[in-house]
């Protein structure tokens, strides 16, 4: 395995976590078993994993670590291009105001080009998922009784190759709730494994952010890093949340 950074406890701040290769887990920074380590204002791009693997960007196993303000741009791996997350209700980190985009999942079984959520209570808030692209669940794969809540994100511009462009649901016991958000498509464009989402939905939006300029694509094709992410002054999303 190498990574770019594989954390203890501390904060990670303020690098630039580029370029990196692993071959099972984690291409940029891997966080492990209830590490409680604080991720903000990095840049983490362009990391792959050579032999499909998990968590292009971030792996964060659990743990309960806070990963906020970082931009997770252009990163791949099989499972969770942007970040792959296994949490339970004793270890789970919290994931907060990032810049997830052009991020990667890759393959014909690929799961959550944006994030890969497996497991119980991560809160994800504030987040901007956009024009990632996976076989599975562009945006967002929730697996393994994945009952995390979704609070003022954008999940939008992503695709999928197979099913749920935006959100892919494996399994009935996972019950993600969303709040707040602009999610593409609504439920109606929800992925699901032939089973019925019963997590709660609530005063969302299905419009367009309208970014200023946002990258031409999905996916590492298209680079997410020179974009403008910035919402143009009659975006949908101001003062909504």
């Amino acid at each position: 395995m190498c990574v770019g950074i594989f954390a203890g406890n501390g904060t990670i701040s303020y690098n630039t976590i580029s370029y990196n290769i692993s071959s099972y887990w984690a291409g940029g920074i891997y966080l492990d078993d209830q590490i409680l380590s604080n991720v903000n204002h990095n840049t983490i791009s362009y990391n792959t994993m050579s032999g499909g693997g998990y968590g292009g960007g971030i792996t964060a196993r659990l743990n309960n670590s806070t990963i906020t303000d970082n931009i997770i741009v252009n990163n791949g791996s099989q499972s969770g291009g942007g970040i792959f997350i296994i949490a339970t209700s004793g270890a789970n980190p919290t994931i907060t105001n990032n810049l997830i985009a052009n991020n990667t999942a890759s393959g014909t079984s690929g799961q959550g080009g944006g994030i890969l959520c497996s497991g119980d209570t991560t809160a994800i808030v504030n987040n901007t998922i956009v024009n990632n692209t996976a076989a599975i669940g562009g945006g967002v794969y929730c697996g393994g009784v994945a009952h995390l809540p979704f609070y003022n994100c954008i999940i939008y511009g992503n695709t999928a190759s197979a099913s749920g462009a935006q959100i892919y649901i494996y399994d009935q016991s996972s019950t993600p709730g969303f709040f707040y958000c602009d999610v593409q498509g609504g439920t109606a464009a929800f992925g699901l494994n032939s089973n019925v989402y019963l997590g709660t939905y609530a005063n969302n939006i299905d419009i367009d952010p309208k970014f200023v300029t946002p990258s031409a694509g999905s996916g590492v094709g298209y680079n997410g890093a020179t974009a403008n992410w910035s919402l143009q002054s009659v975006s949908p999303c101001i003062n909504t949340g």
